[in-house]
């Protein structure tokens, strides 16, 4: 009786386990387009008052981040991405090791 309990409590772990990661798949979509609607309407506004543009990037291909940015406040930019990236670097290697 105990092992099937155990199966039945297994079995509902697993069904939440995959309604978390499809709610928080959904959730990531959501972000990022609303993401990339606010830098569009950003950049517009800002070519339309100010006719200055400034923005950066960093693209992962792996673990090895390729950063670019255009502008004259895209050093700072480039700084930013680059510092949130060795965060997100070092929280996954924490994670895989079971520290965090």
């Amino acid at each position: 009786m105990c092992a099937n309990e155990n199966e039945n409590h297994n079995q509902i772990v697993l069904e939440n386990r995959a309604a978390l990661a499809s709610k928080l798949l959904f959730v990531g979509f959501i972000i990022i387009f609303f993401g990339i609607l606010i830098s569009a309407f950003g950049t517009f506004f800002s070519v339309l008052f100010n006719g200055e543009i400034s923005g950066g990037a960093i693209i992962f291909i792996g673990p090895l981040p390729i950063v670019f940015g255009v502008g004259p406040h895209a050093s700072v930019l480039i700084f930013l991405g680059l510092l949130i990236a060795f965060i997100m670097f070092i929280f996954i290697i924490f994670t895989r090791r079971g520290i965090m």
